[in-house]
C-alpha cells in the first residue's frame, strides 16, 4: 500500500506509454530473458532490492523469471510460488468486487455511501449537500483523506493492525469534508471503507468475499488475507528501502485498501483476467471495473480502482507496504499481462514493471535508472534537521537517524532519503527528490521537492 501519497507531492501514479504494435511476429517469451535480465540487473547489482519475480503472459503463453535472493544472507532465489504482500493492488480487487456486486445484485454505483451503511450509528446526522457515492470511493474522488485521523497505531511498523470497522465508520460519521467530491485524490481510507461496506453487505469478511467472487472463479488458490500455515512458510521476508529486515503488515478493517497477499502465479492470473472475453460473471466484473470513469492528472484515467495509462487501454495498479512492492498491468489490445512482486519496499518495482510490459510488446527500452549514493559527513546532514513549511496545513520534518536523514510529511510516515550530492537527496520508495538550499552564509533556508516535473518549495521554519 502506498504510504507517501498526496497528489502533487509523492506519487501514486506513474505514466505508462505502451505501443499498440502487432505481436504477430513476436519472439517467444523465453527469448525475452536476456532483455528482462538487463532490466533487472541495476536493481540487483546496486543492492536496491533483495529479490523479485517477474511474470509475463502473452496470448496463451506465460513465463516467470526469478531474480536475487528470497532473503539476505541466504543463497536461495525466490520462486513463482513465494508469497508477497501486494499492498495497494488489493484496491483493484475491491474495484472488481464493487463491479461484481453491481452486476450480480443491482447495486447502483451512484449509491450514496450514507445509504449503503448498514449501521444507523455509522450514518452522519447531517447529510452533506453533495454526498459521497460508492463510485467516488472507487475512483479516489470522494474528497476523503488519504488516511483517517483516528488511525493511531500502537505499533507504527504495523500501522493497520488495530484499526477496526467501528473505527472506520466512526471517522466517516464525524468527518467534516473540506471540499465536495469530484476531484481525484488518492485515499487509502476511502478504498478501505468501500471494501468494508461490500463485505458487510455480503455478510462475509473481505477475505471470504474475495475468495468467493474472484479467486475461486479464476483458479487463484494462493491469494488471501490470512495465510495458511503452509503458505506462511513460503512468505518472502520483508525488507525496507535500506534492505533492513522489515515487518509484515496485518489488517483488521481497511483490508480492501492493501491487506491481501499472493504469489506471482496468482497475480498473473489476476492481471490476465482483464484480457478475457467470455460470459463468466467474473469476466464481466473485470470488464466493468476497467471501464474509464474519471480523468486524473498527467493524462491518465481511472476505472473502478484500476488506473488507465496514457494509451487509454492499459489497466494497471501497483502497491507497497513496509517491506514489499508490486505491480500488475493488463494490455487487452495486445493480450499481454505482467506481474512483478518484490520483497523490498521501493518504487522502482513499478518502473521495472512498466519496462517489462514494454519489452513484452517488442519495444526497446533502457533499464531503470538507479541513483548512486555518495558519502556526506554527519556534520553536514545535521544542518538539514528541522521543519520546513509546505503550506499552512503541511510541513516536512527532517530528522537524523544515525547517518541517515529521514523526512516526514504531515500525516505520513517518516522515510529515509539518500544523498546524491551534499545538498541533493532522493527517495527510494518513490520517484521523488529533495534539494536543500543554502544562503551565502551556508545556512539552510528551504528545501525543494522535485516530483513529476513539479518543484515545490518549503521554507525552513525558525
Amino acid at each position: 500500500m502506498r504510504r507517501l501519497i498526496s497528489r502533487g507531492l509523492l506519487a501514486i501514479v506513474l505514466s505508462t506509454r505502451l505501443s499498440a504494435s502487432t505481436l504477430d511476429a513476436a519472439e517467444p517469451l523465453a527469448d525475452l530473458k536476456p532483455k528482462i535480465d538487463a532490466l533487472v540487473a541495476p536493481l540487483i547489482d546496486n543492492k536496491v532490492v533483495v529479490g523479485l519475480v517477474v511474470g509475463i503472459r502473452r496470448g496463451d503463453e506465460e513465463i516467470f523469471f526469478p531474480y536475487g535472493k528470497i532473503e539476505l544472507g541466504k543463497d536461495a532465489p525466490p520462486t513463482p510460488d513465494a508469497i508477497y504482500e501486494i499492498g495497494s493492488i488489493t484496491k483493484a480487487f475491491t474495484g472488481v468486487l464493487l463491479a461484481d456486486e453491481s452486476l450480480r445484485n443491482g447495486l447502483d454505483l451512484n449509491t450514496v455511501v450514507v445509504d449503503a451503511l448498514l449501521k444507523d450509528e455509522a450514518k452522519p446526522k447531517a447529510p452533506a449537500e453533495n454526498p459521497i457515492t460508492l463510485a467516488h470511493l472507487a475512483t479516489h474522488t470522494s474528497g476523503l483523506p488519504r488516511l483517517p485521523d483516528n488511525l493511531k497505531p500502537k505499533d507504527v511498523t504495523n500501522p493497520y493492525a488495530d484499526y477496526t470497522a467501528a473505527d472506520a465508520y466512526a471517522f466517516f460519521t464525524a468527518h467534516q469534508p473540506k471540499r465536495d467530491p469530484g476531484e481525484y485524490e488518492y485515499s487509502n481510507y476511502g478504498m478501505g471503507l468501500l471494501g468494508q461496506l461490500l463485505a458487510d453487505r455480503a455478510g462475509k469478511s473481505y477475505d471470504e468475499l474475495v475468495q468467493e467472487r474472484i479467486c475461486e472463479p479464476l483458479g487463484m488458490t494462493e491469494t488471501r488475507q490470512t495465510l495458511t500455515p503452509e503458505m506462511q512458510s513460503r512468505l518472502a521476508p520483508p525488507h525496507d528501502g535500506d534492505l533492513q529486515r522489515g515487518k509484515n503488515w496485518h489488517f483488521d478493517a481497511l483490508v480492501g485498501a492493501g491487506g491481501l497477499r499472493s504469489n506471482a502465479r496468482d497475480m498473473l492470473k489476476f492481471a490476465a483476467a482483464m484480457l478475457a472475453d467470455d460470459d463468466r460473471d467474473v469476466t464481466k466484473a473485470f470488464q466493468l471495473a476497467g471501464e474509464p470513469r474519471e480523468k486524473i492528472p498527467g493524462g491518465l484515467g481511472i476505472g473502478l480502482a484500476w488506473h488507465l495509462a496514457r494509451d487509454g487501454s492499459t489497466r494497471w495498479h501497483n502497491g507497497q507496504t513496509g517491506g514489499y512492492s508490486s505491480y500488475v498491468a493488463s494490455l487487452p489490445q495486445q493480450q499481454v499481462a505482467v506481474a512483478v512482486l518484490c520483497n523490498t519496499a521501493t518504487d522502482l518495482t513499478t518502473i521495472l514493471g512498466e519496462k517489462v510490459a514494454q519489452t513484452a510488446l517488442g519495444m526497446e527500452v533502457d533499464p531503470p535508472k538507479v541513483r548512486e549514493v555518495v558519502d556526506v559527513p554527519v556534520e553536514t546532514l545535521e544542518k538539514y534537521v528541522g521543519s520546513y513549511s509546505l503550506n499552512f496545513f503541511m510541513k516536512f520534518t527532517v530528522t537524523l537517524d544515525g547517518d541517515r536523514l529521514k523526512v516526514k510529511l504531515t500525516g505520513q510516515d517518516a522515510f529515509p532519503i539518500y544523498p546524491s550530492s551534499p545538498t541533493e537527496f532522493f527517495y527510494r520508495i518513490v520517484d521523488a527528490q529533495i534539494t536543500f538550499v543554502l544562503d551565502d552564509k551556508g545556512e539552510v533556508t528551504k528545501l525543494i521537492l522535485h516530483q513529476n516535473g513539479v518543484d515545490q518549495e518549503a521554507p525552513r521554519q525558525k
